[in-house]
């Protein structure tokens, strides 16, 4: 029979600027887990999905968006997104794409290379 652990509040800091709940997770005579739970709202909520569209925009060819659907379709058809399942999520290997152009990466079939910028969140 599996011992459920039991869960309590350890810490409450609401006056961050994201409020955190740590929990302490733990059976009798088991191991102890602490886990920092946060909600709310980030002033730079979707930043990372706009950087991620600009970076793909200035592609006039359409390359690398077209190389990040590949990987996407890829990786979920080996099943590698099933995050509850210790996979990356889809978005992560949008991430990982876009690394490998901005690296110089080849991405096109007649072996140009093809790279886009490096970008930071504070240039959107």
């Amino acid at each position: 029979e599996a011992k459920l652990p039991d869960i309590r509040i350890a810490l409450r800091i609401f006056s961050a600027k994201v409020p955190v709940l740590r929990l302490h997770c733990g059976a009798k005579g088991g191991r102890n887990t602490w886990v920092d739970v946060s909600v709310g709202g980030s002033l730079l909520r979707g930043a990372c999905d706009r950087s991620v569209y600009a970076m793909l925009k200035q592609d006039k060819l359409g390359i690398s968006t077209a190389l990040c659907r590949m990987v996407k379709l890829w990786a979920k058809r080996r099943r590698l997104t099933n995050t509850l399942k210790g996979g990356l999520s889809s978005f992560s290997f949008v991430l990982l794409t876009i690394f490998f152009l901005q690296q110089g990466g080849e991405a096109n079939a007649a072996g140009q290379p093809h790279s886009l910028p490096p970008q930071s969140l504070s240039s959107i």
